[in-house]
């Protein structure tokens, strides 16, 4: 027990000396990711499930802070995927907790209609929390792997997490974006629509697009014949010069990004329907257009597929 504590106390202290040398070196990301190993080991040891995750979501965003300081680190990418898939499970694991104790336990008193409803929603929530955590962990072990394709532990990962991947994506989802030709008019107009990402570009998703990423895009999520005339959203990673988390209270409700391509000026602005969302694209948007520019507009595709051979023999 007295080991125990000790080693407590020293992580304790390297959190202390990795945010004094974090003032000195604000975008060392070395150390930014020592920072968050150090978080992601003190939450091994918390019981308490609000303790372990508030350290486990510090540790996240060190990482995250490390790859968009240096997006080549491989390092930093695929210890965000770790620590992503270690918040997923934590949370699994207490929503399986939760069920056994509720179906083994009697309620002292019958729930009001508006307790249940709330608790319902609880849950349904940290479902979908776990879900969209085993998701992003995907995408960043796989971003690890196409930085560094000669590191066997990132091929192993990803071999294990690669069908939580939306194929052959690497990210599906809502996002609400103005129909293109209306934004900074008068007139503009934001659409809710099921949006992909792969090594060609961030783009609303055609049927058969939605269908292979799972969803389903119905007529709603469509351009209505009134809108026949405005083209799907399209942003080329290749082209890809900027983007960015932003807070701007004049967005949509949710959470933002921008995202500026060569020859648009203006960029375009995304919401997300909440933080982790919009983080997750924003990362895959920035590590994509870098392994672009500095390895192939195609790597992503070819690492994939190397993956998935060198798994077959």
């Amino acid at each position: 027990m007295k080991c125990l504590i000790k080693c407590r106390a020293c992580l304790v202290a390297a959190t202390r000396c990795y945010a004094e040398a974090t003032d000195a070196q604000p975008d060392n990301p070395q150390v930014l990711n020592n920072w968050g190993l150090v978080l992601q080991e003190l939450s091994e040891d918390m019981k308490y499930g609000g303790e372990r995750d508030v350290l486990l979501r510090q540790a996240i965003a060190k990482f995250r802070q490390a790859v968009r300081v240096r997006p080549d680190y491989d390092s930093g990418c695929y210890n965000l995927g770790r620590s992503c898939y270690t918040y997923a499970c934590t949370l699994q694991g207490e929503l399986a907790g939760a069920s056994a104790s509720r179906n083994m336990t009697a309620p002292s008193s019958p729930m009001s209609l508006t307790e249940a409803e709330e608790a319902t929603r609880s849950w349904q929530a940290r479902e979908a929390e776990a879900s969209s955590m085993f998701t992003h962990s995907a995408q960043y072990i796989c971003l690890a792997f196409v930085l560094q394709q000669q590191k066997a532990v990132y091929r192993q990962s990803l071999n294990v997490v690669k069908q939580l991947l939306p194929l052959p994506f690497l990210r599906a989802g809502f996002l609400s974006a103005p129909i293109p030709g209306t934004q900074g008019t008068p007139d503009e107009v934001w659409r809710r629509d099921w949006f992909v990402l792969d090594h060609a570009s961030l783009r609303s998703a055609t049927s058969s697009e939605g269908s292979l990423s799972g969803h389903l895009v119905t007529p709603q999520l469509r351009p209505s014949p009134a809108d026949s005339s405005h083209q799907a959203l399209v942003l080329p990673i290749p082209q890809l010069v900027h983007a960015t988390r932003v807070d701007d209270p004049s967005l949509p409700e949710g959470a933002a990004l921008w995202i500026c391509c060569e020859g648009d000026t203006q960029g375009s602005f995304l919401v997300a329907d909440d933080e982790d969302a919009a983080d997750a694209w924003a990362d895959a948007v920035i590590l994509l257009a870098h392994i672009a520019r500095t390895r192939s507009p195609h790597a992503l595709a070819a690492a994939m597929a190397a993956s998935t051979v060198a798994q077959q023999y």
